[in-house]
């Protein structure tokens, strides 16, 4: 089985753009067809890479992939692989799910000891309910912001030449970029502090 970024493409309607260019006889396809190797079932994004270019320049390809031989898709039959939304990257993360095809036991029964503690129940649903304060805004801010970057982007997924589509998915990936950075520097800068107060307690 082999998995990645292969820069290259096996079909024509693997890419999509003005400037489409296509080989019959390109060296990913000459392997491919010489290993014997095929597609893993795979689901999400069906283009996996995209210049994140406006108008006419605008190219989205399909060069990520996971291939693998029939003696490991019959070891697997239940493989698959998921290429969720890039997000802020170029290129759709590949997600392989493989399990073998075997019976299932039952799986044991573990017991936990802080199940035996007399308020666990309360802990918990006292904890479940407390207000955190102090960093709402920006993770709120933040998950938001990446909400708002998924919407476009399954837009733009369904229609990935689409110009206004196209304007949309890179706004929103900005602002998710920069809410990202601003949580990420809250986060960092209250690390820091909590090593300055209680970390050096340790030497």
């Amino acid at each position: 089985m082999v998995l990645g970024d292969f820069n290259d493409i096996l079909a024509k309607e693997d890419r999509i753009g003005k400037r489409v260019k296509y080989s019959n006889n390109s060296d990913l396809l000459t392997c491919v067809n010489t290993c014997h190797l095929e597609d893993i079932k795979y689901n999400g994004n069906y283009y996996t890479w995209n210049n994140r270019q406006q108008g006419d320049d605008k190219i989205c390809s399909k060069i990520d992939r996971a291939l693998a031989k029939n003696a490991w898709l019959n070891c697997f039959p239940n493989a698959e692989v998921y290429f969720p939304l890039e997000g802020n990257y170029y290129h759709s993360p590949a997600i392989l799910s493989a399990v073998p095809d075997m019976i299932n036991g039952k799986k044991p029964f573990r017991y936990f000891r802080m199940w035996k503690y007399p308020n666990f129940k309360e802990i918990i649903k006292d904890s479940w309910y407390k207000h955190v304060a102090g960093f709402n805004n920006l993770q709120d801010e933040d998950n938001a912001a990446k909400k708002t970057l998924e919407a476009c982007q399954h837009d733009l997924n369904r229609d990935p030449l689409n110009h206004n589509a196209i304007k949309k998915e890179k706004e929103a990936r900005e602002k998710a970029m920069m809410a990202q950075k601003a949580y990420c520097n809250y986060l960092s800068q209250k690390a820091k502090h909590s090593w300055i107060k209680e970390g050096r307690q340790e030497f």
